[in-house]
């Protein structure tokens, strides 16, 4: 079974790491790649690593030395899984005219243990973006987390607050459900076979015409389209750090203005969510996972520090609703925390 460590690390291991029971208080500092600890109690196994900056990927045995290396064309975007056969399955960061956030993608392979690349989805265009996560499924198939665009005129009318609208409107975000369909002409050849889109499952308490009008508090199966908001500019100090936090992230290779915009005046404009492109990755989902024996899908909101769980034995169709599937809920929230 594969443990994932945060996606951010792009680290992923082949089971949980132990500390020692008396791990220092502060790491040495590291002057030299290369193994640092290997102390009594660390995990037996393989650790998969995609650097951010790199487009091998490697896998490293418990002395630190590459064992294995797959080629890429691209850097990571972000992640990578070890299938059981060998072979790697991978995401890519491509450029986008629409898109560019921390943690895009754009491209999923799937690479031969000898390198052959297997398959290559393209799913970067100016309707939609992959990001972040994916997730093989059991049956072949895999998950995607992806950007869709939606302007300023919809977001309005599903009660996004008029002031927390810019004209870039949001990126919400979906899950894609891929059916690799690879052919000796076309190896990017796919079906999509189910899908889900966070947009579908609003709630608002600012447009009392809209469909989706209640109460976020009581409505808890539902998003709140106003939620992650600023109502107040950052502090000095929330701004020195937010500023450390970026350089540091671009010195791993995490690019894309993951951090609130500032007005005219140098402060963070009010009422504005983080994310990339000055608010527009309004609920930056950046992990995805998936329960076979439940068939449900688990996401996580770095904007919101939330952990959603939505059911996959749903319909295409009833996952755009609040309706059908193993329990019932369509494709509302069937839990958060």
């Amino acid at each position: 079974m594969l443990i994932t460590i945060p996606a951010a690390l792009l680290l992923f291991a082949q089971g949980p790491a132990l500390l020692p029971d008396s791990a220092p208080e502060q790491l040495p500092a590291v002057e030299a790649a290369g193994l640092i600890t290997h102390a009594e109690g660390a995990f037996e196994g393989y650790t998969l690593l995609a650097p951010l900056g790199s487009k091998a990927t490697y896998l490293l045995d418990m002395q630190g030395e590459v064992v294995h290396e797959w080629p890429s064309e691209y850097t990571p975007g972000n992640s990578a899984y070890l299938l059981e056969d060998g072979s790697l399955m991978r995401t890519g960061r491509v450029d986008n005219d629409v898109f560019s956030g921390g943690g895009q993608g754009g491209r999923i392979q799937r690479i031969a243990w000898d390198g052959e690349l297997l398959w290559d989805y393209d799913l970067s265009t100016a309707d939609a973006l992959a990001h972040h996560d994916i997730e093989p499924l059991p049956n072949g198939n895999v998950l995607a987390i992806a950007w869709e665009a939606v302007g300023p005129d919809e977001l309005f009318r599903a009660g996004r607050r008029f002031e927390a609208i810019g004209d870039g409107g949001l990126w919400p975000d979906f899950v894609v459900e891929l059916a690799p369909r690879p052919t000796e002409e076309d190896l990017g050849g796919a079906e999509v076979v189910w899908e889900w889109h966070a947009f579908d499952h609003l709630v608002q308490g600012e447009n009392e015409q809209a469909a989706n009008f209640g109460k976020a508090a009581e409505l808890t199966h539902r998003i709140d389209v106003n939620a992650g908001l600023r109502t107040t500019a950052m502090t000095a100090e929330e701004a020195r750090r937010a500023k450390e936090l970026e350089e540091e992230m671009r010195g791993l290779g995490y690019t894309g203005g993951d951090e609130p915009s500032e007005g005219e005046d140098g402060e963070e404009q009010t009422a504005r969510p983080h994310g990339g492109g000055g608010g527009t990755d309004w609920l930056h989902t950046n992990s995805i996972d998936y329960l076979p024996g439940e068939d449900l899908i688990l996401l996580s909101s770095r904007t919101l520090s939330e952990v959603w769980v939505i059911d996959h034995s749903t319909t295409t169709a009833e996952a755009a609703t609040g309706e059908g599937g193993r329990r019932g809920r369509g494709g509302d929230l069937v839990w958060r925390w």
